[in-house]
């Protein structure tokens, strides 16, 4: 795809003919460009108040459009409240329960989830909703794509609570920010559709899936919004509005706080020989008698305080961390007081409530992607059984290592089996790749205590059956009992 940014205007007419597109196909060509033009203005403002672009709205009261537009004031909180989120939603892999007998674990390694997902649910973040395309690539290789519903739409299935038809545009000219190349999903069929000298071409995509090959990533799914919602919201965004307008008063206010207002009474206008600047800057002024022998009077206008922005700027704060469950001290407004620990451990369960409950959710749609995909390597129309496969992210709580200690040696000395499985090795705070290799030595290590337990050598054999009891171990997701029978 042709690199662009978020908040740069994509320009995008709908297709008129089609080559090489069935007709039912193009009519819900048309209603998915409908459903993209609807919603591309809100998810452009968003994107623009993700990356701190967004326009002062000025009221015009207090400060002039000429003034306001000259003064460039930001305000991060949009990011700030889709990142806080974002970094508690950490995917880390995919365990099994057994072997990986659907090699969904390689699928997941060839398109980089690890990273791209985490790309996907900040854009579900920023927007509601972003989208996993799965297909087959033109080599065989099967693909999952993340895309941003800035550039994407579906159509939803109320009965069968999935997409009925998607759209993802896949191609933009850098110059004219026209859009080029786009792709369609469709029930057991999907299309490449590219643009070229003016007119439009369809391709059909090789797809076994009965099914649209696209899953949608939604944060905070409602009935009545089934493709979920920003955590832009509009309340944050007028905070954040409010906010640069009060910036925007405060830089004003600055500049005549830095120069003292001075009155002269009874002179006239061409007493000062030099210019104002150089009159206040200088540390030696004078001033001649009026033309009566009376001194001019010198008045100074108190100055006007900066205090009321300041205080106007730390309540628009503490709504917007309301609004956003973060804790006010995450928008910069810093209290003499401390705030104390009950107050922080409340405001991290808050976040930490909503980021398990859409992990869930995105664990949910990766698992469906990768089984799409798989449908599309192993030419199946219909999904496999993934109840063994489990996606993980990482843990929302911040727990020192020794309390995870404790928690593995009081589990492990209930259930052995425990400490043999990823998950164990996960939760005590290591990698899935470390976590997958000390599971797999566990499992070793129960096997070759079983064969030393059979052989009745209390051990001291141990040394002629280890590379027997590792192997069988390792091939193994039931520890000791395994190695008992390979024995």
């Amino acid at each position: 795809m042709s690199g662009f940014d978020d908040f740069e205007r994509v320009s995008f007419s709908k297709p008129g003919m089609v080559s090489g597109l069935p007709q039912d196909a193009a009519d819900t060509l048309g209603m998915l460009f409908d459903e993209w033009s609807l919603h591309y203005e809100s998810n452009l403002m968003r994107s623009t108040y993700f990356n701190g672009r967004e326009k002062v709205r000025n009221l015009a009261v207090s400060i002039p459009d000429t003034l306001a537009r000259r003064v460039n004031s930001m305000v991060g909180w949009p990011a700030k409240a889709v990142r806080a989120l974002a970094d508690l939603s950490q995917f880390e892999g995919l365990a099994c329960d057994g072997d990986d007998t659907l090699g969904l674990a390689g699928i997941a390694y060839d398109a980089c989830l690890d990273v791209t997902v985490q790309q996907a649910v900040t854009s579900a973040y920023k927007h509601g909703c972003a989208f996993l395309a799965s297909y087959l690539d033109a080599d065989g290789t099967p693909r999952v794509m993340c895309r941003s519903a800035l550039m994407s739409s579906a159509l939803w299935d109320m009965e069968r609570q999935e997409p009925a038809s998607a759209m993802t545009i896949t191609g933009v000219d850098a110059k004219t920010r026209q859009v080029t190349s786009l792709m369609l999903f469709l029930p057991g069929r999907a299309f490449d559709v590219r643009k070229s000298e003016g007119r439009w071409t369809a391709t059909g995509i090789m797809q076994a899936y009965e099914g649209v090959a696209v899953t949608p990533v939604c944060s905070d799914p409602q009935l009545d919004k089934p493709l979920g919602r920003s955590m832009i919201t509009r309340p944050l965004i007028s905070y954040t509005d409010a906010a640069i307008r009060t910036l925007v008063r405060m830089e004003a206010t600055a500049e005549f706080y830095a120069v003292p207002k001075l009155w002269f009474l009874g002179l006239e206008d061409d007493a000062f020989d030099t210019s104002s600047w150089s009159a206040l800057v200088s540390s030696v002024n004078s001033i001649t008698r009026d033309v009566d022998g009376n001194v001019p009077q010198l008045e100074q206008v108190q100055q006007a305080s900066m205090q009321p922005h300041a205080d106007m700027l730390a309540t628009l704060a503490r709504m917007a961390a309301g609004e956003t469950d973060l804790p006010v001290s995450d928008f910069g407004i810093i209290s003499s007081n401390p705030t104390s620990a009950e107050a922080m451990a409340e405001a991290e369960r808050k976040l930490t409530r909503r980021a398990d409950r859409q992990n869930r959710l995105f664990a949910r749609a990766v698992k469906r992607a990768l089984g799409i995909a798989w449908c599309a390597r192993e030419n199946q129309p219909r999904l496999p059984d993934l109840s063994a496969y489990t996606p993980v992210f990482a843990s929302t709580r911040e727990e020192s290592a020794g309390a995870r200690a404790d928690y593995f040696q009081k589990v492990a000395s209930v259930s052995p089996s425990y400490a043999s499985t990823d998950i164990a090795w996960r939760q005590l705070g290591f990698d899935a790749d470390s976590a997958r290799v000390l599971s797999s030595a566990s499992r070793g290590q129960q096997a070759l205590d079983g064969l030393t337990a059979l052989l009745g050598d209390n051990g001291e054999g141990a040394h002629d059956v280890d590379e027997a009891g590792a192997e069988a171990g390792a091939q193994s997701g039931q520890g000791g009992q395994t190695g008992v029978q390979a024995a």
